[in-house]
């Protein structure tokens, strides 16, 4: 059973990018209301953000006992990866950034029903390296 203790050292103990997630759960908890939306704006700079603070540190716990060892921070492999979701209006989106060996996508998605509630509508934008960028908008009947 958990105590304020152990839990004051669970959320010592997170890395930076999850204090986010990790407050709404918590606000999720004490008041049973999700916490408020954010804008898909505050969500992009959010996961912009997360992109740009250090990468949080695996358990490294018998890491190291295993022979495993940890590739420097700066290595050319660098790979991340940081996620958000929002709505914007009736339309879910979701905004992605992967950083595959220093080169980053930036990804974009867009789930909604038309006015009419006729139709699906999905959309998905892809941003790459040097500003190459790539779409696509779908839209689907109902049943």
């Amino acid at each position: 059973m958990a105590d304020r203790d152990t839990l004051h050292k669970l959320v010592d103990g997170l890395p930076v990018g999850a204090f986010e997630a990790a407050e709404g759960i918590l606000r999720f908890a004490q008041t049973g209301k999700m916490p408020f939306r954010q804008s898909v704006q505050q969500m992009r700079r959010n996961v912009r953000r997360r992109m740009a603070s250090p990468p949080p540190m695996p358990a490294m716990e018998g890491f190291e006992k295993r022979g495993l060892r940890m590739p420097p921070i700066d290595d050319p492999g660098d790979n991340r990866y940081a996620s958000g979701v929002a709505w914007d209006g009736e339309t879910r989106v979701i905004f992605k950034i992967i950083r595959i060996r220093r080169q980053e996508l930036e990804i974009e998605e867009r789930f909604g029903i038309s006015k009419d509630k006729s139709k699906l509508r999905y959309s998905h934008q892809v941003v790459g390296p040097k500003g190459k960028e790539e779409s696509i908008e779908v839209e689907f009947e109902c049943r």
